[in-house]
């Protein structure tokens, strides 16, 4: 949808109208990261659990989803100290503690 959204934005000759679309791309690809609450979380997961079995499918995505949730707040903490704003730390931390939140549910 956001990349639909994007297209017919993208249409109209206006500054306005191209800002909403790169940041409709933008939030579209954000959620194709392969962190668990995150739509390419949860295909990364099946894939993975496909792939290698329930247990240790499971087990390589909570590392993975720890592994990018961390890099997405270590980029977020150095973008924040270079004054570029703090979205970026805030969704990294956001994604860590639910990335630590699925690993403490999980049955491993």
């Amino acid at each position: 949808a956001g990349l639909v959204f994007a297209f017919f934005m993208c249409l109209w000759n206006s500054e306005l109208a191209s800002l909403c679309a790169g940041l409709s791309i933008l939030l579209s690809a954000f959620n194709l990261l392969p962190v668990f609450p995150l739509d390419g979380g949860r295909i990364c997961s099946i894939v993975l659990r496909h792939a290698f079995g329930e247990e240790k499918g499971a087990a390589i995505h909570k590392v993975l989803s720890l592994m990018i949730s961390g890099l997405v707040l270590s980029l977020g903490v150095c973008a924040a100290c270079t004054g570029k704003g703090m979205g970026l730390a805030i969704a990294g931390t956001l994604l860590s503690y639910a990335a630590l939140r699925k690993e403490n549910t999980m049955k491993i």
